[in-house]
């Protein structure tokens, strides 16, 4: 029992040395930073920069660690050490003017000494140009290299330099000619695919994500892109149903939630959009966009006449529900709908209405449907025929209304120096007045 006792104690001895001595390492490289800047002060300058380094490698998004190493390697004339680690800084904080200051500085001192015909230095100096301020400069520079070697690789980085400056014409162009280098790169192929999205070439777009999928086929990241590139080209039943897909496997996610909630937004469906945004509010209640959305939703009053609609959809003969639908729509300017509803609720014109509507939206898809196959358009461009006939062509009937009652009481209209008095129900104009 005692020689038991006595191993434990040498065990519980050893453990608390080890933990001191976690404790001293911790420590030691903690004051790294402070032993940097006393080394600084005695002007041991290369052990200053050793122990900067070290400390930087430990705690990498330390600012104010990685400026004294840009300040320190500047004072030794290090130029591209100190461009990237100001470089850094600018990522870390890009307000530091420092930083800024620094890098403009190296920039220039290295483009006038630069010697334009070494490869090399050409491309080391485009990359130190790529800040958003001098893209224009970057982008001669990737171009003088590539005049003096087409290398795929450097058309690729060229590429995603042209797409953050959002040149897409030409990031497309570089893009594509290091495809062709390299066809199965799928990061690319999808970097493709946001290209021409941006270009508003969203079949390409959504074309380029397919051929991701098939490479990489449970990418949640491809399946957004591609879900957002099928949301903007119109085939947003499509979309909806991946979105769905992706949320049910990824309920963590609120990414999902938050394309379906703009799917919803883009199909009017107000209470479905606000109940999305809410789901999204409960698994991440940080999320700005949500949270801007549902306020914006609950001041207004969107949601009380996606409410109000619902059960006039419900029950038709509701007369109460008609009135409010009418103030809802006068207090956020919607007319055109507000004049409809006080027609149907004050003449009973309710069912007459609704066959005339009707009628009017099959003769617009009918319309629609000849002119696209004339034009030999996408038959999926069909469905916007009844949007149009529900808010455009309501809101001209509206304007028709108007102008007719201005030119039955004769109300003057001025537009600049164009003047007109209606004439409707007024004397015939006189020869001379024709003239």
């Amino acid at each position: 029992m005692k020689a038991l006792g006595k191993r434990n104690r040498i065990v519980r001895a050893l453990g608390l040395l080890l933990l001191l001595a976690a404790v001293a390492v911790g420590v030691e490289r903690g004051g790294s930073l402070e032993r940097a800047r006393g080394l600084l002060k005695q002007g041991v300058i290369f052990e200053a920069i050793h122990e900067l380094e070290m400390f930087v490698a430990e705690h990498p998004d330390h600012e104010e660690a990685r400026m004294e190493l840009a300040r320190t390697l500047h004072r030794v004339k290090r130029e591209r050490r100190t461009a990237e680690e100001a470089a850094h800084v600018l990522r870390i904080n890009p307000d530091n003017s420092e930083a800024r200051r620094l890098l403009t500085r190296i920039r220039i001192k290295l483009g006038r000494d630069l010697d334009r015909t070494d490869p090399v230095a050409v491309l080391d100096y485009a990359r130190l140009c790529t800040r958003p301020e001098t893209y224009d400069r970057a982008a001669d520079f990737y171009r003088l290299y590539l005049d003096l070697d087409d290398d795929p690789l450097v058309h690729m980085e060229f590429a995603k330099m042209l797409y953050w400056a959002e040149r897409y014409d030409e990031a497309r162009a570089h893009l594509e000619t290091y495809m062709a280098y390299k066809p199965d790169d799928v990061d690319m192929r999808q970097l493709l695919g946001r290209i021409v999205g941006s270009m508003g070439d969203y079949e390409s777009a959504a074309k380029a994500y397919r051929q991701c999928l098939e490479v990489r086929p449970n990418d949640m990241d491809i399946q957004l892109d591609l879900a957002r590139a099928l949301m903007w080209s119109g085939q947003e039943e499509e979309a909806e149903k991946m979105l769905k897909e992706i949320s049910r496997r990824s309920a963590e996610f609120d990414a999902p939630l938050i394309l379906l909630a703009s799917i919803a937004r883009i199909q009017g469906r107000v209470q479905d959009e606000y109940d999305l945004y809410k789901t999204v509010l409960e698994t991440n209640p940080n999320n700005k966009e949500a949270q801007k959305r549902v306020a914006e939703l609950e001041a207004g009053n969107l949601l009380a006449i996606a409410v109000y609609t619902d059960r006039l959809v419900s029950y038709p003969e509701d007369d109460e529900t008609r009135r409010k639908l009418v103030d809802l729509y006068r207090s956020e300017e919607r007319y055109a709908q507000a004049y409809f509803l006080y027609v149907v609720l004050f003449f009973s014109l309710a069912k007459f209405v609704l066959f005339w509507w009707g009628q009017l939206t099959v003769l617009d898809i009918v319309v629609a449907m000849f002119c696209l196959s004339m034009e030999r358009e996408s038959m999926k461009l069909v469905p916007y025929s009844i949007l149009y006939r529900i808010y455009f062509v309501v809101l001209t009937d509206v304007c028709k209304v108007i102008a007719s009652i201005e030119e039955l009481l004769q109300v003057q209209m001025s537009w600049g120096k164009l003047e007109r008095t209606g004439r409707m129900g007024g004397e015939p104009a006189t020869e001379m007045e024709k003239e």
